[in-house]
């Protein structure tokens, strides 16, 4: 009989996972690696397109995978919602990681968190107020492990404490004795007995000068402060009589040989030349002649070796080593080409007495982009690299990758969407932290496509050579966009061309374009292009042009803008621009104008001015919305969003004053959805994604927090396709593309829905209501209730007697306010929003 794991059968379960909806988004929907733009549809198809080369999962910016299948650890780890830099072992099979980030599952943990290797985020919280770069772990201390934390940072455990500190682990703060105060960040940490090599980018510490880059600081040799003897216990500074003259950013020490060894961006230590790497005896701070002249910077140094008592262990250049063998062989990574003049690109292998590159592990690594983590595990003769590349080790591996001891790529495969900064090896699990919130994927970008019926990614996906901003279809599937770019699928386009998607190829539409493209508009056989640039279609044209799609070339129409122009809208034969101008169309219209589309003049009745730019315009019944960066509109107060009569120009009464901007606006029917940088809209909270109705102004019950800005909005039916900034959304990692379900808010809304086949009453009640009606065809129906963000509270499945029904309900134990009824008889929806008060 064949039996499985609990590990691998949760590991299973996250790649193939059963689709849903959690707090109304679609949390399992692949998501890219970087800012979505511009999002369109043709047939079945959502194509979004931005500032990514990857689709992956959505896993966070942390995975602990199994070090024998490179799988998920489970699927419920926590996520972390930030970049991850630095992972190092807590001695009892979990980590510290350090970052910049500020939750970690759904827990408050800014830039640094120990997690249990059941994935319980432990209660520490010292929340340094910059990134972390750097930590070092050695057990010792009565029973505790050293633990030091260096990074960009001025406060930590709310004191003053600049880019080091010790954390004192029996009392989960940091040691408020040991505080060296360095003035630039802290890259890598290394103990060494009695003494704390540190390396970075600062240049004294404690005001003393001459201590730059790298300088050595005392350890406390007791956790207990009471206890404490030292004459100076604020890390105080051992002499280093030979600094370099750049910056350190990877240590590493050989017990074996007693050398700690360098890497970085200096070309000097002490009065020596040590291009990028070098190496010191720490007992008389001796320059050995170790000297591999490396042409470019030094990222990770680690090496193979057994690990000495205490054992040490960090994954951010040097680790611990569970082995007897192979003293004398280092790894080095980074962004260099040659080291002693022998090709080596990114990674190296090194003998550490002698400076000279060893030729099999280097030659067969052929590594072609950069490494910025090493984890070399002599236990299953496997070194553990990560950082920014595509191919090394002889295979195709997305910037992680596993190679044994001869730089042969081993057959564990976990691909990343961005740089990895971070590994560590505890157990049977390598934890990777990275600059990428998915895993899992393929490149793909920065055009894709996801089938609206599945769910899944499609394979196509377009190779633009640059960032697209916006995109436009035509009713003969033709995909325009524009940006700043230089080719689409290696054929020549300046910043504004066209795909056939029926065909998947580039069509011969070429106008070029010189400088960025951030708007189009298509009507009929024009393209109405805008942005930041003084040359399209064969013509000088500033800011703003009208393209003529057979010929590609621009047409007279040339209201030659002053500044850059973010959005254009059509209605009426009327054109409406937002921007950054001041004068367009041959008048003064700051920011905002209506333009006719024959001469390409401003109507000059229609100027409301606002005082800042527009990024967003959206029509909506007889008035158009603007969305930006402004304080008043017709000298009158509106705070970034303002609704304007479309005859005339004048402001309209609605004047919800989010606290900032507004990038995005998109419209169904009467309601509004508003995104941008605020975290107030209509005095309540929302947190960059607001909706209301634009009838009345207002705000509806859509409470969805994204972590940063959204950029575009793309309404199919009840569902909401974002695009943006943002990297998380209701404190769960989800970066850059997301799509939300609002049946609940676009469905039936009526206070009191009465119908000719269903009613639901008392609406408002204090606590318990009856539905009732008749429904054709069916015999049973599922009835859903949902909160304001879109969470199932209570589901009930009930049989509708000869198609009619009656049914009571009890709230009585729920938070007043507004819910929503979802009633499914197998085939249709109906929604109904019920009051508890």
């Amino acid at each position: 009989m064949r039996t499985y794991s609990l590990r691998a059968a949760l590991a299973v379960l996250f790649l193939f996972p059963i689709r849903l909806f959690s707090q109304g988004y679609d949390s399992l929907m692949w998501v890219p690696n970087g800012p979505v733009n511009a999002i369109v549809k043709s047939g079945n198809d959502i194509y979004f397109g931005g500032d990514f080369d990857y689709m992956g999962k959505p896993t966070g910016f942390a995975v602990p995978l199994d070090i024998n299948t490179a799988l998920p650890y489970f699927q419920n780890f926590p996520k972390v919602d930030g970049p991850v830099y630095a992972i190092a072992s807590d001695f009892k099979g979990g980590w510290y990681i350090g970052g910049s980030f500020n939750y970690v599952g759904n827990i408050p943990r800014k830039n640094f968190a120990r997690i249990k290797s059941d994935g319980t985020v432990m209660p520490i919280n010292i929340a340094p107020d910059g990134p972390v770069y750097a930590i070092e772990t050695s057990s010792g201390g009565l029973g505790s492990p050293w633990v030091f934390i260096g990074g960009a940072f001025h406060n930590c455990d709310g004191q003053p404490v600049y880019n080091i500190c010790q954390l004192y682990t029996m009392q989960q703060h940091i040691h408020p004795l040991w505080i060296p105060n360095l003035n630039g960040p802290v890259y890598s940490i290394k103990k060494v007995g009695d003494q704390v090599w540190v390396g970075g980018s600062f240049t004294n510490v404690n005001g003393f000068q001459g201590t730059g880059y790298l300088t050595i600081l005392s350890v406390l040799r007791n956790f207990d402060p009471t206890l404490y003897s030292l004459t100076n216990p604020s890390g105080s500074i051992f002499a280093n009589p030979n600094p370099p003259n750049g910056t350190v950013y990877a240590l590493y020490y050989n017990y074996l040989n007693g050398k700690l060894f360098a890497g970085g961006a200096f070309s000097y230590l002490g009065p020596l030349f040590r291009n990028h790497a070098g190496s010191i005896v720490p007992s008389t701070y001796a320059i050995t002649n170790w000297n591999p002249n490396i042409t470019g910077t030094v990222r990770a140094i680690s090496g193979l070796l057994p690990g000495p008592t205490p054992q040490t262990d960090h994954g951010n250049g040097g680790n611990r080593m569970m082995s007897t063998a192979v003293a004398n062989t280092i790894y080095l990574g980074g962004q260099f080409t040659f080291i002693n003049s022998i090709p080596a690109k990114g990674f190296a292998e090194m003998d550490a007495n002698a400076p000279n590159v060893l030729s099999t592990s280097t030659n067969n690594a052929n590594c072609n982009g950069s490494i910025w983590s090493i984890y070399a595990d002599k236990t299953r003769n496997r070194i553990y690299v990560g950082g920014q590349f595509t191919s090394i080790g002889g295979a195709q591996r997305y910037n992680f990758a596993c190679m044994d001891t001869n730089g042969i790529a081993l057959n564990l495969v976990a691909s990343v969407g961005n740089k990895v900064r971070a590994l560590c090896v505890t157990g049977s699990l390598v934890y990777l932290g990275s600059e990428s919130p998915c895993m899992y994927g393929n490149p793909s970008g920065p055009i894709a496509s996801i089938n609206t019926s599945t769910g899944n990614v499609n394979a196509w996906s377009a190779p633009v050579k640059g960032t697209v901003n916006c995109m436009g279809l035509s009713p003969g599937n033709i995909l325009y966009i524009g940006g700043a770019f230089d080719s689409i699928q290696g054929i020549a386009r300046k910043n504004l061309g066209a795909i056939d998607l029926g065909t998947q190829s580039v069509t011969a539409f070429n106008p070029g374009c010189t400088g960025t493209v951030r708007t189009l508009l298509l009507c009929n056989n024009k393209l109405y292009v805008g942005g930041y640039f003084t040359y399209t279609g064969g013509q000088q044209r500033n800011n703003l042009a009208c393209i003529d799609i057979p010929s590609a070339q621009a047409t007279i129409w040339s209201p030659d803008a002053d500044g850059t122009v973010n959005t254009l809208v059509l209605n009426n034969g009327k054109i409406y621009c937002g921007g950054y101008f001041s004068n367009i169309g041959g008048s003064t219209h700051e920011k905002i104008a209506c333009l006719d589309t024959v001469g390409g003049y401003a109507i000059n009745a229609w100027n409301p001015s606002p005082d800042d730019g527009v990024y967003a315009l959206a029509v909506t019944g007889n008035t158009i919305t603007a969305g930006g960066w402004f304080n008043n509109v017709n000298a009158q107060g509106r705070n970034n969003i303002c609704s304007l009569d479309l005859g005339g120009g004048s402001i309209t009464s609605f004047d919800p004053s989010p606290d900032d901007y507004v990038r995005a606006l998109g419209v169904s029917g009467n309601y509004v959805f508003a995104g941008g940088n605020f975290t107030m809209f209509a005095g309540q909270p929302r947190h960059s994604l607001a909706a209301y109705d634009h009838t009345n102004g207002q705000l509806q019950a859509l409470d969805i927090s994204l972590s940063a800005s959204p950029l575009v909005f793309y309404l199919d039916g009840t569902e909401l396709y974002v695009g943006g900034l943002f990297t998380g959304i209701q404190r769960d990692v989800h970066a850059y593309f997301v799509k939300i379900d609002t049946w609940y808010l676009l469905g039936e809304n009526e206070d009191d829905f009465t119908g000719g086949d269903l009613a639901i009453y008392p609406n408002p009640n204090t606590g318990h209501f009856s539905i009732e009606g008749n429904f054709k065809n069916t015999s049973w129906l599922d009835l859903g209730i949902y909160n304001a963000l879109g969470q199932k509270v209570m589901e009930e499945k009930m049989s509708a007697d000869a198609g009619s029904f009656h049914h009571d309900f009890d709230i009585s134990g729920m938070s007043a306010g507004i819910y929503y009824v979802n009633i499914f008889d197998g085939k249709t929806r109906r929604s109904l929003k019920i009051v508890k008060q």
